[in-house]
């Protein structure tokens, strides 16, 4: 009987000393994360005071997609125009792209260009093929190497599709999970 209370009063102190040390836990926890924020909050005043020095270009052509996605937060925007919104402007992108390729080159990185949006890409075949053009001529011009991201749905041709893979350092392809997931998620429009 007594050893049975002496384990009952250690099982006790032993669940007692947990909770202190879970305490005392969540405590060094708590003063990790307040030094973390305060760090990231001096970082981001240091960046709002440097000189503006962009690094990256991205490029969203237009909010048009073959695509009728169930949970596309473009399609709303989609369904009200029948043109399907804008079409970014050729001259606005090169002019960007002359800009960040102008920083890149003086803090010595490459002219990272991302063609991304809310709708697909590869809709506006001509005028992506122009803009990688485009801007592989301003990195060039620049004197800095040219590093190209696409995000895409993936539902091109086969012809297509190696273009892509010849003419970008990177090419990620949306997915929702099987095929009969993906097919019910993304039907054609």
């Amino acid at each position: 009987c007594a050893s049975a209370r002496e384990s009952d009063s250690d099982l006790a102190q032993s669940r007692k000393g947990a909770k202190e040390d879970a305490g005392a836990g969540a405590g060094r926890m708590a003063t990790a994360l307040l030094r973390a924020a305060e760090g990231a909050v001096g970082k981001w005043q240091e960046q709002m005071a440097a000189p503006f020095s962009p690094r990256c270009l991205t490029v969203y052509l237009s909010n048009r997609c073959a695509l009728a996605c169930t949970y596309c937060w473009g399609a709303e925007s989609r369904a009200m125009s029948p043109r399907q919104g804008p079409i970014v402007r050729e001259g606005a992108v090169v002019a960007a792209a002359r800009l960040v390729a102008d920083s890149c080159r003086a803090l010595g990185e490459p002219l990272r260009v991302v063609f991304h949006g809310g709708g697909e890409p590869t809709i506006h075949w001509a005028l992506l093929q122009r803009l990688n053009a485009a801007t592989r001529d301003v990195a060039q011009t620049a004197g800095v190497s040219w590093w190209g991201t696409i995000a895409t749905s993936g539902v091109v041709s086969k012809a297509r599709a190696r273009f892509l893979a010849q003419n970008f350092d990177l090419v990620g392809l949306s997915c929702d999970g099987p095929a009969d997931i993906q097919n019910r998620a993304r039907p054609t429009a």
